[in-house]
């Protein structure tokens, strides 16, 4: 159950921290485009995907350099202390997003490999 608690748990901050960072980036993308205007296509896509990728890697390093670790140190390890609702269904909507992303990347390449 101490795996289970901490999947979840990690999970759900994971999703704490991803949804508002993307939506951050998605609000503020006109003004860092016009603030940075990149000179050519290469500088362009790297930008873009720069932005794109900024909001779960700042997630991802979040969660596996400080809730990992405080929740490895501090979570007492006793069974008898149940998940709650809130993290167990923030863990359950991180973990639909995760599948629903690696399925569409998967489908995207399958797609692309199609019209090779």
């Amino acid at each position: 159950m101490f795996v289970a608690r901490g999947i979840g748990i990690l999970l759900a901050v994971f999703m704490l921290l991803y949804v508002p960072l993307s939506l951050a980036i998605c609000l503020a993308w006109k003004a860092l485009w016009r603030g940075i205007r990149p000179r050519s296509a290469w500088g362009s896509a790297n930008l873009l995907f720069a932005l794109r990728l900024a909001p779960f890697v700042l997630s991802v390093m979040f969660t596996l350099l400080f809730t990992l670790p405080s929740f490895l140190l501090l979570e007492p390890r006793s069974p008898d202390e149940s998940v709650g609702t809130v993290p167990l269904l923030l863990g359950c909507a991180a973990g639909h997003c995760l599948r629903e992303e690696l399925s569409g990347q998967c489908g995207r390449s399958s797609e692309l490999r199609g019209r090779l």
